[in-house]
């Protein structure tokens, strides 16, 4: 319903320029052309993103902005009534504005049918459960960086890029067997592209028949669906413990 308000005040402004750029001169805000074409790309681009709920909280917050600048600039005659009234109307569209940003968009909405956070982590676990590192590290942004502030001594804390982390990761199933994820806790956060999640895994080492029982918390970052930044922390001592001296 918001996204209309802001549709059919674009479209009013399409139907009268002249008057509409005098009214933005008679505040004296300099180039009314500009700040009319402006106007409009907000409300009807703006209004019509919200409308189809596509990046619906960065569009929000944005609108939220340019919602309160049209507040502050046209309707700051404290004195007037109807002045008052249309200052309140636009704080209150603020107000919605700012929990369409909190909260995202319907299940209607483009924004629900992208993967979410929860969703790519999800998939980047069942990826390792299938010991396919090659693929798992496919999820992974060129870039990526990965965070194992726990590491016992001997292993990286740090590891940049999809190619060393891939190198990293490849020799994993030739060493540890994980046969199940018995706990799998997933949160989402104010930030849509990120994950929390608290797991463990259950299998055996392989070299030496030792039972592998490993809790982790990890933090997870996406970007345009691929993991940009991996922070995983878990017992180093359980690990070495589990592996007997031998090196991972």
């Amino acid at each position: 319903m918001i996204a209309l308000l802001f549709l059919i005040s674009g479209l009013g402004k399409i139907a009268a320029p002249e008057a509409t750029q005098g009214y933005i001169a008679s505040v004296g805000l300099p180039f009314p052309a500009l700040a009319y074409f402006g106007a409009l790309a907000a409300e009807l681009g703006g209004g019509l993103l919200l409308l189809i709920g596509y990046r619906t909280r960065i569009v929000a917050l944005g609108m939220a902005g340019f919602t309160l600048a049209t507040a502050l600039f046209f309707h700051n005659n404290f004195a007037d009534q109807n002045q008052m009234i249309h200052f309140l109307k636009n704080i209150a569209i603020m107000g919605g504005l700012l929990q369409a940003y909190a909260f995202g968009a319907g299940a209607y909405s483009i924004d629900s049918r992208r993967p979410t956070a929860e969703s790519l982590f999800t998939r980047s676990l069942d990826t390792f459960l299938a010991k396919d590192m090659k693929g798992w590290a496919a999820l992974c942004d060129e870039n990526v960086v990965a965070e194992f502030p726990f590491a016992p001594a001997g292993s990286p804390t740090r590891i940049e890029g999809r190619e060393a982390l891939y190198e990293y990761l490849r020799n994993y199933p030739d060493v540890i067997d994980v046969r199940s994820i018995p706990t799998r806790k997933i949160y989402t956060t104010s930030d849509p592209n990120v994950a929390i999640a608290e797991w463990s895994v259950s299998g055996r080492v392989i070299r030496n028949g030792n039972p592998y029982e490993m809790s982790y918390a990890t933090f997870v970052t996406f970007r345009n669906g691929l993991i940009v930044n991996y922070r995983e922390y878990w017992n180093p001592q359980v690990f070495l413990a589990a592996l007997g001296g031998d090196k991972f």
